[in-house]
């Protein structure tokens, strides 16, 4: 996942895993935090949990450490100093806008 993330960009990627490991999609509405104090926090960990749960990949849940893992440099082999957090987000293109900058780069 990209750095300078917000809290709800690292809440979608961590959610994004557990839908695609338990097949699942979701729609939250926005602002959710007023129907529940940390409702998102309790959505996305309650899906990695169950993700873990079915699917028997304890990595997806670390108890400790919610939504990150231990991954290896693909060069050395040797672990990172930190977890890290793995996800899956969804990337929507607004085409007007891309079409509305195109034109004003061009003038």
């Amino acid at each position: 996942l990209p750095s300078q993330m917000n809290v709800g960009q690292i809440f979608e990627g961590s959610l994004g895993l557990a839908g695609d490991l338990l097949k699942k999609h979701y729609r939250i509405a926005p602002f959710d935090e007023r129907y529940e104090q940390e409702a998102s926090r309790k959505l996305v960990f309650s899906e990695l949990y169950e993700a873990s749960k079915q699917t028997k990949n304890l990595w997806v849940f670390e108890p400790k450490y919610p939504g990150k893992s231990k991954i290896f440099d693909g060069r050395t082999g040797d672990p990172f100093e930190q977890l890290v957090l793995i996800g899956k987000s969804y990337i929507l293109k607004l085409i007007h806008q891309v079409d509305e900058k195109i034109h004003r780069r061009s003038t």
